[in-house]
């Protein structure tokens, strides 16, 4: 085979490869799915997503059954730390979804541990719930069909009138009809509890 005909079919070998990639690969929307790497159905309801970070086995999301304290869980990824830190307050806490944990060990005699809160585009990736009373102008605009000027109206809505309950309540902003509330509910939590 000649170098002419070996271009040719990498080249051909090439454009098959694309073209089968092309055909299997999912396209961008706004519509809400669940995330790629949890399996359908994978996702329980009692269970809690959290990211672990900092000196762990592996650092990532993780999905723990809801029962499990911050203990039990920095047993499993950090095994190799003998003790915790002096505050064992922190490790029998409830961990909810969406909380980050920063896991530091120093000399593995003590574990430092950290919480904070997924950023919302985190969220909105691994399928979160979202709180409609706790986001900021920002984070609104990263929501499907609100913009600037939006979510800013919702920010002076939401001081000016009080939480919203519900995703119903975002109707009462000028500008949001029912259409838009219907796309953005599945990003929020089904009724804010408090």
């Amino acid at each position: 085979m000649n170098e002419r005909s070996g271009r040719l079919v990498l080249w051909l070998l090439t454009l098959a490869v694309s073209i089968l990639l092309y055909f299997q690969s999912r396209p961008i929307s706004h519509t809400r799915e669940k995330a790629a790497f949890l399996p359908e159905g994978s996702t329980r309801k009692d269970g809690v997503t959290v990211r672990i970070k900092g000196d762990c086995v592996k650092s990532g999301v993780y999905q723990f059954d809801s029962a499990m304290s911050l203990g039990t869980v920095i047993n499993m990824t950090v095994p190799f730390c003998q003790e915790f830190s002096r505050n064992q307050g922190s490790i029998k806490k409830i961990m909810y979804t969406g909380d980050v944990f920063l896991i530091l060990c120093c000399n593995g005699k003590h574990v430092e541990i950290t919480r904070d809160t997924m950023q919302v585009v985190e969220k909105m990736v691994l399928g979160i719930p979202l709180d409609p009373n706790s986001l900021t102008a920002d984070e609104w605009e990263m929501l499907p069909r609100i913009g600037p000027t939006l979510a800013r109206k919702i920010i002076a809505d939401r001081q000016l009138y009080g939480d919203f309950l519900s995703t119903c309540d975002l109707e009462r902003v000028p500008g949001i009809g029912s259409a838009t509330v219907k796309q953005l509910e599945g990003y929020f939590v089904k009724k804010v509890m408090y």
